[in-house]
């Protein structure tokens, strides 16, 4: 007996045979089969990469491992990264004592933060030895200038010495060569040139010692009348007014007798005429500063006082005729030797 057969379906519907006693049914889709992997490349590994990502920020600074709760770290002081103390070598017993420390004067420090802060403290050191070379440089110049006034000045006193010598030795006089012609000597020519030449010699022997000294006026006068108060108080201004580390060493007396509703002025001497001079450079800070209503001036006799008060009266009709100017004119030099120059006037 045949097997029976069933004829090709037309488009949209479903034909069937049978075969060896099964049935199959066509039309119908195929289940899906898993691809065979075989002779295929595997796709591409999408696990994210840590390469060139931010380490966490509980990762060690120099590893980049975790920290974990079983981790020996200390954190750095400067950035507060956490660091191994295997990775930077750190025995247990500085462990121990840096964990619990809080002195900042003994912290932990990690090797970026340890370069960065020798890069700061080499510039900061560089800084300071230029700054030192231009002072040296500047010192270098003020003490050649102080070696030439030094010279003339010795060279002034010789030849005063010398005019001394010649009296006394009695080289020809005045009188002397008078008495040529009048067939005696004239002792009143011969003491007056005795008395110019004494006076000279006390002039300029007052002037070396007055070169030290300086007179400060408008100083309150404190009730105590105590010369310690004003040292103190002259201390307080050498520090706050003109910004000195190191106050110098001083003689302090208060000049002529104490009147009421009167401040009488202070004569300061120091020890040489170096330690007046750099006093006298930091002068220009008190314009600016809660002791502006100080003045200070040198130590003069009557004879420089009126030279001083001449020259500073003509500077001032100078700038007065001259406004406005980019240059002032000013009274410069010692008190036996001031002129006045022009100087440039800075805004």
């Amino acid at each position: 007996m045949s097997n029976p057969t069933a004829t090709p379906s037309t488009s949209g519907q479903t034909s069937s045979s049978t075969t060896n006693g099964q049935t199959s049914i066509s039309g119908q889709k195929k289940p899906k089969v898993a691809p065979s992997t075989s002779g295929q490349k595997k796709p591409p590994d999408v696990t994210p990469s840590t390469s060139g990502q931010k380490k966490p920020p509980d990762a060690c600074q120099k590893c980049n491992k975790k920290i974990t709760k079983t981790s020996q770290f200390l954190k750095c002081y400067n950035c507060s990264k956490s660091c191994h103390t295997t990775c930077y070598a750190i025995p247990e017993s500085i462990y121990n004592y840096l964990k619990d420390n809080v002195s900042p004067n003994v912290q932990f420090i990690c090797t970026p933060c340890r370069k960065e802060d020798l890069k700061v403290s080499q510039s900061s050191l560089e800084e300071q030895v230029g700054k030192l070379t231009l002072q040296i440089q500047d010192i270098s110049k003020q003490m050649k200038k102080i070696t030439e006034t030094h010279q003339n000045f010795e060279k002034t006193s010789l030849t005063i010495t010398n005019a001394a010598e010649s009296i006394t030795n009695r080289q020809p006089t005045w009188a002397e060569l008078a008495a040529k012609d009048t067939g005696e000597e004239n002792e009143m020519i011969t003491t007056l040139a005795n008395k110019v030449v004494n006076t000279q010699i006390k002039l300029t022997q007052d002037r070396e010692e007055r070169e030290k000294n300086m007179i400060i006026f408008n100083a309150k006068e404190n009730e105590k009348n105590d010369i310690n108060l004003d040292i103190a108080a002259f201390g307080v201004l050498c520090q706050q007014g003109l910004g000195l580390q190191v106050i110098p060493d001083v003689k302090m007396q208060r000049l002529g007798s104490k009147e009421p509703n009167k401040t009488r002025p202070i004569k300061v001497s120091f020890s040489t005429t170096w330690e007046k001079r750099r006093y006298f450079a930091k002068l220009y800070k008190l314009k600016t500063s809660r002791f502006q209503d100080i003045r200070i001036s040198h130590d003069m006799n009557e004879e420089d006082r009126q030279m001083n008060k001449n020259l500073l009266k003509k500077a001032y009709e100078l700038n007065e005729s001259e406004k406005p100017s980019d240059f002032k004119y000013k009274v410069r030099g010692p008190p036996w030797s001031q002129k006045i120059v022009k100087v440039f006037q800075k805004n």
